[in-house]
Formats: structure tokens, sequence, C-alpha cells
């Protein structure tokens, strides 16, 4: 088994959907991904859902998945994600669409690490949303 997800007896229950830790056995590995923050752009670099944070993280979710697949993962291999808001006032949308999210690809879990910050700005003022990600192939204890 190349990762499992570590949720530590007498630690603190999150927010949502998420793993405490993730232990990558490197000696186990096939391939560690790091994948940078995903924006809501499109291939042509194109704004999605501008004023629209549905819309935003529904590109930003498919752009993670049009990374990790291109680096010879599936999703399932995503051991953590750090995400960067923009606005206070999308966190609680933020953690249904991600929970709802991870729930239809880990079902029931064990699930990422996730970190969330609310930052000033992203890369122009219309950007909401970005994750970035850490995904490892070569087995899983979510593929049992």
């Amino acid at each position: 088994m190349a990762f499992s997800m570590l949720q530590p007896e007498g630690a603190p229950t999150g927010l949502g959907n998420w793993s405490h830790a993730g232990v990558i056995d490197l000696a186990q590995a096939e391939r560690l991904i790091v994948i940078s923050g995903q924006t809501p752009h499109d291939e042509r670099g194109a704004l999605i859902g501008e004023g629209d944070f549905k819309a935003q993280f529904e590109r930003v979710f498919l752009n993670l998945r049009l990374v990790v697949e291109a680096a010879g993962a599936a999703m399932t291999d995503v051991v953590a994600f750090r995400t960067y808001l923009t606005r206070t006032e999308d966190i609680q949308s933020f953690r249904a669409m991600r929970d709802e999210s991870l729930r239809s690809i880990f079902g029931g879990g064990p699930y990422p690490g996730n970190t969330l910050l609310v930052v000033t700005a992203l890369v122009t003022p219309e950007v909401w949303l970005e994750i970035e990600a850490l995904a490892c192939t070569g087995g899983s204890t979510r593929r049992d």
C-alpha cells in the first residue's frame, strides 16, 4: 500500500470531510504528484463563472481532474488539498460543494486532507477560488 489516511483517536473532529494526514510510503509509491493551484479558467485561459462561485468551484474541480488524470492518476489518488478563497462568505458554500464532490469521489471516506485559507486576492480579482493538490499512485486504502 502506498498511502493511507489518518484520523487519530483523540484528535479533533473536522468541519466536513477531510483527514488529519495522509501517510505516503515512498518505497511503495509509483508516483508522487504535486498539482499546482487550479483556477476556474478553461483551456483557452478564459475565466469560467465570473461572479458565480458554484461555476468557479465546478471548473476548478474539473481542472484538478484533468491534471490528475494527465499525470496517470485518478482523483481517488489525491491525498491532500490546499484551498484558497478570497471571500469568507463562500466558506459555507465551499464546504457543502466540496463535501458533495468528495463523497462522489471517495464514497464514505477516508477523505484527503484539506487546508482552507482565506486570502486577500488570487491571480485576478474575479477569481474567488484556487485549489492545489497532492496525489500518490501505487495503491491505496481506498481501492480495496
